[in-house]
């Protein structure tokens, strides 16, 4: 199960303290789903505590669902201390028409003011 609160109506937050699975990425995608239905475009916080492991099978599943979704995200704010998770979060502000900052997680509350802009 994930952790995941709401700043308001369109922004959404997601704390992932586990090694993300397939299972876990499909669960997260169904809670975006769902926000989708309550606003059509949101703001999205995604932290992910230090250690946690996502392979790249599902950082590129993760990718093509927001290029599905293109145009439904608003900003994402990403925390994490890894570089290449924050490099490869860097390349979706490339490719889609959403605002992506990174943030160390010294500046998470940094982050959760730029997202619930």
């Amino acid at each position: 199960m994930i952790s995941s609160f709401e700043f308001a109506d369109n922004v959404v937050g997601i704390i992932i303290d586990r090694d993300v699975d397939k299972m876990m990425l499909n669960e997260v995608h169904a809670l975006l789903r769902e926000k989708f239905k309550q606003s059509a475009v949101i703001n999205l916080y995604i932290e992910l505590e230090p250690g946690v492991k996502i392979p790249v099978p599902l950082l590129v599943k993760d990718l093509i669902f927001q290029l599905r979704n293109n145009g439904k995200f608003n900003k994402l704010a990403i925390v994490t201390n890894q570089d290449l998770i924050r490099n490869i979060m860097k390349f979706r502000d490339f490719v889609l028409d959403a605002e992506v900052e990174i943030f160390a997680p010294e500046n998470r509350i940094r982050a959760m003011n730029w997202i619930a802009e």
